[in-house]
């Protein structure tokens, strides 16, 4: 039996068979308010893109990546060099006219309107995907690479992408003739790893999601359940049940598992048998380590219950996120609709100021990693 069909059964068995999840109210309402921010953030995306379809002209000459690739396509207009050295620091205000951050600069955000809470942070730069559902990389050079060709379709789904802490890896989705294709990529060699297709069709295809990247295991959601795709492994040992009905994960760095809703059920010849496993909010983040969780405050708690916990040297902040070289972004609740923003430190918790923005419309954003 191939992959591909055992994938089919496996996930049309499980599918049919899982209960329906159980609805976690306090993790909804935090959801939506991510929601709003996406769909602010939407409306400035649209008026982004115009602007930059009437310079792409000149964008052609300047840089071959951005060019253009059939009718219809926006050319995406290279910004200048940046400084991902320190990571890549990126947020944003929630105002239409506000300013985004990237890499040491600021930016008018309706210029950056293809990036917002939806993209990835990678040390090597932001990933999203473009109105063609192609995944698109902004490197610290400030031009754009094409990770993936034009799917042959592209309607209905909700793309994602997961970051390898430590490796220079990225998986993201893809749609694709028999439903969803899943794509590791190597963002130091420039070039795709491998490719798994997820047989799924009509709605059913919205639920397939990357959820997790680690030690260069991808942990794939569908409809039948979460998996765990080992692109190194051969047969069906490269395609193993994590976790069904409920059960979702949250993070995955250093070897550990942040998972939400039912336990998790490896086998025993799973690749992440012997991995940790801690239960979490699925809105939490682990650190790099996978010692300490991160979870709507300025403490981090220890995984392990020996472990100490690191507090944040900041004051008044309410919003964080993890950055790529895995310090803490903060963003205070602020005075006067402005919002500071602060790099921490991990383990010291020492907080350098890094920014501010406004906050007329709502919650400051973490672009590429939001809570």
């Amino acid at each position: 039996m191939s992959l591909q069909e055992q994938l089919t059964r496996t996930i049309s068995a499980h599918a049919q068979a899982a209960d329906e999840p159980a609805h976690d109210l306090a993790a909804a309402v935090r959801r939506g308010r991510g929601l709003r921010r996406r769909r602010r953030s939407a409306v400035v995306a649209a008026a982004g893109l115009t602007s930059m379809v009437v310079l792409g002209a000149a964008a052609v000459a300047l840089n071959q990546s951005s060019q253009p690739v059939g009718p219809g396509s926006e050319t995406y207009v290279p910004v200048g060099q940046l400084d991902y050295s320190a990571g890549l620091r990126a947020f944003a205000s929630p105002d239409e006219n506000g300013r985004l951050w990237l890499g040491g600069r600021s930016f008018a955000k309706r210029d950056m309107g293809y990036l917002d809470t939806d993209a990835t942070a990678t040390p090597y730069g932001m990933v999203f995907f473009d109105h063609e559902s192609r995944a698109r990389l902004l490197t610290q050079e400030g031009t754009f690479q094409t990770l993936a060709p034009t799917p042959p379709r592209h309607g209905g789904l909700r793309l994602s992408a997961k970051a390898d802490a430590r490796l220079p890896l990225v998986a993201f989705t893809q749609p694709s003739a028999a439903g969803v294709a899943v794509v590791l990529y190597d963002l130091r060699s420039g070039h795709a790893v491998d490719t798994l297709p997820v047989p799924c069709s009509g709605t059913g295809c919205k639920d397939v999601r990357v959820d997790g990247l680690d030690r260069g295991l991808v942990f794939v959601r569908t409809p039948g359940g979460t998996f765990v795709w080992d692109q190194k492994a051969a047969g069906e040992r490269a395609w193993s049940m994590l976790g069904t009905g409920a059960f979702r994960v949250a993070d995955v760095r250093n070897g550990r598992v942040l998972w939400s809703g039912s336990a998790p059920s490896p086998s025993p010849d799973s690749p992440v048998a012997r991995w940790h496993f801690a239960h979490g909010q699925i809105d939490a983040e682990l650190s790099f380590d996978g010692r300490h969780v991160l979870y709507w405050s300025s403490k981090l708690k220890p995984v392990d219950k020996a472990g100490q916990a690191i507090r944040l040297k900041v004051k008044d902040a309410a919003w964080f996120t993890f950055d790529t070289d895995g310090s803490v972004l903060a963003a205070t609740t602020g005075s006067d609709q402005e919002s500071t923003v602060y790099d921490c430190q991990i383990p010291s918790g020492a907080c350098e100021r890094i920014g501010s923005v406004s906050t007329e419309s709502g919650d400051p954003m973490f672009i590429g990693n939001d809570m």
